[in-house]
């Protein structure tokens, strides 16, 4: 982690109250136009919401962003990787150049990276250049880890330590899906990159998911369908606060 005093401003405006909350709608990339953002009418509706909920920020691409209405109170965290719902197997690919970050006003950045897929050195090599070039403009970089199911805790583990030795400022990440593996998480330390809880498509389970991730030492959330695919958005904005603000 580089935290310098620019980068350190714009990780607060990524914070509601003392936790980090961040609403990705970065999807329509890699899965099409799923539901719930299907359409820019769509995208634009849940940035009102965003605005109106006093939600920090949104994870966006960096070019549909020009679609889109043009909105003032809610931060962009821009999306600098990606790659289309074909090519499923291999990790994904810089879009963008750090240099355009700042012709829509971005607050941080973020990158992609999938332990299970092929190309994983290429994809380092990608990632270490983008967090070079954004630490020269003093831009967070949000690592979203793709796993979505870890077979034990040591692989877990490991892909936070890999992250953190990449210059991640901030981690997405899913849970072990296994309980006992779970239990054999030690509490993270305040002074690693903090860990975003990743959403998913499991929205049963996500209130117990929050309490879990609280109490291991994640320092908010990062999620896009547990939000845009729910008829109660409030009530899940309502879960998220009363785990995180305790």
């Amino acid at each position: 982690m580089v935290h310098g005093w620019g980068k350190q401003r714009r990780l607060q405006k990524l914070k509601r109250d003392n936790y980090f909350l961040i609403l990705a709608m970065d999807h329509a990339l890699s899965n099409g136009p799923i539901e719930g953002i299907e359409s820019v009418n769509s995208v634009n509706n849940w940035i009102d919401f965003s605005q109106k909920q006093k939600i920090p920020a949104v994870v966006l691409n960096h070019r549909y962003i020009y679609n889109l209405d043009i909105f003032h109170e809610t931060n962009i965290v821009v999306q600098t990787m990606g790659l289309t719902k074909s090519n499923k197997n291999i990790n994904k690919v810089p879009l963008t150049n750090i240099d355009d970050i700042q012709m829509v006003d971005g607050t941080a950045i973020s990158i992609q990276i999938d332990f299970q897929v092929d190309n994983l050195d290429e994809a380092i090599e990608n990632i270490s250049k983008i967090v070079s070039k954004a630490n020269s403009y003093q831009y967070p970089v949000l690592f979203m880890v793709g796993n979505s199911d870890w077979e034990d805790a040591d692989a877990f583990n490991y892909a936070i330590r890999v992250c953190t030795e990449l210059g991640a400022d901030l981690i997405k990440i899913h849970l072990p899906s296994n309980k006992d593996e779970i239990k054999k998480l030690k509490p993270f330390s305040k002074n690693e990159p903090p860990l975003l809880l990743a959403g998913g498509a499991d929205m049963e389970t996500f209130k117990e998911r929050l309490t879990v991730a609280k109490n291991l030492g994640f320092q908010g959330v990062c999620i896009g369908r547990n939000i845009f695919q729910t008829q109660t958005p409030l009530e899940r904005l309502e879960m998220i606060d009363t785990v995180f603000k305790r």
